[in-house]
């Protein structure tokens, strides 16, 4: 496919973009309290195979919010702060803190009530 407007590594990027918006971010399980128990389980699975997948971390962290276990959020949202101090997954993970769900904006909330800067970090 040939195009002025992207290249193959354009195209890559829009594709990622797009499974971390339709398979995690505004995933129907992760805003259904019968349904996030099953999508946790997911998550934590994934995250045995892919242990440095930062949108996981903050996913399960989210999840751990709502059913109300803030050690389980802390525990996670840690992890994700820590996987930004990687130079590659900073420069993969960082621009999705810039969208507008509610899992993102309760990590950001997260990073700031606890004074954690991830520029400072990476």
């Amino acid at each position: 496919l040939k195009s002025d407007f992207w290249d193959y590594k354009l195209l890559q990027e829009m594709i990622y973009d797009a499974n971390i918006e339709i398979n995690f971010l505004n995933h129907p399980q992760l805003d259904d309290p019968v349904e996030q128990d099953e999508f946790l389980f997911y998550l934590k699975e994934l995250l045995k195979r892919l242990p440095e997948h930062v949108i996981s971390h903050i996913l399960a962290g989210y999840i751990y919010k709502k059913k109300g276990e803030p050690y389980k959020r802390k525990k996670y949202y840690d992890s994700a702060f820590r996987l930004f101090k990687k130079k590659r997954l900073f420069h993969t993970f960082y621009k999705y803190l810039s969208w507008k769900y509610a899992s993102i904006l309760d990590f950001n909330d997260y990073l700031k009530e606890n004074h954690l800067n991830i520029r400072e970090s990476a």
